[in-house]
């Protein structure tokens, strides 16, 4: 997977399931993916190994993703905005622009 393509997928993981994680494979993708800090930053910041940092990572990465096969929240989430992006391109009467923009606001 292309590196700009993996980042975009952690961070729709993390919105999703960041709260699933143990406090330090958050601040770890934190640091990693938010604060784009190298894994040996991160390393001397927790008193770490790189090689530990690394696999906190690729942890946090799996299970996230495996929250995702169960749960979908992810996909379903990736789905309805391709929809309503769909349907702001549409000709709509003023009625479906007032329930389209009340979807936008709940979704």
């Amino acid at each position: 997977m292309d590196s700009l393509l993996k980042h975009d997928r952690i961070n729709q993981l993390l919105s999703h399931y960041k709260g699933l994680l143990t406090d330090k494979q958050q601040r770890i993708l934190e640091y990693y993916y938010e604060d784009d800090y190298s894994l040996q930053e991160i390393a001397e910041i927790l008193s770490i190994s790189r090689n530990a940092v690394h696999d906190h990572l690729k942890k946090a990465q799996e299970k996230m993703e495996e929250y995702d096969a169960v749960l979908r929240l992810t996909t379903l989430s990736i789905d309805r905005n391709q929809w309503l992006e769909a349907l702001e391109q549409t000709p709509l009467t003023d009625t479906q622009k007032q329930i389209l923009e009340h979807l936008k606001k709940v979704i």
